[in-house]
C-alpha cells in the first residue's frame, strides 16, 4: 500500500464517522471465561456488533498492526 493509498484511506474513513458513531459508545458487557473465549451481553444488535469488534480488536490488535505496517513498507 502506497502513501497515496493510505491517504485515499484517511480521508475515507474520516467521511465514514456519522453523529451516532461519534456519540458515546454502547453498553455492552464482555465477559470472558477460563479460556478466555468472549460472552458479549447486549440490549441490541448494534450494541452486540460493537461488543464483537470490541473483543475482536482486543484479541488481533497487535497482529493486525504488524500486516499494516509490513504492508505499508
Amino acid at each position: 500500500m502506497g502513501r497515496g493509498n493510505v491517504g485515499v484511506l484517511a480521508v475515507l474513513l474520516a467521511g465514514a464517522i456519522t453523529a451516532e458513531a461519534a456519540a458515546a459508545p454502547p453498553k455492552v458487557t464482555i465477559r470472558r471465561d477460563a479460556h478466555g473465549t468472549p460472552h458479549i451481553v447486549a440490549k441490541d444488535f448494534r450494541s452486540m456488533g460493537y461488543g464483537f469488534a470490541r473483543a475482536h480488536a482486543e484479541d488481533n490488535l497487535c497482529g493486525r498492526s504488524r500486516t499494516l505496517v509490513a504492508r505499508v513498507r
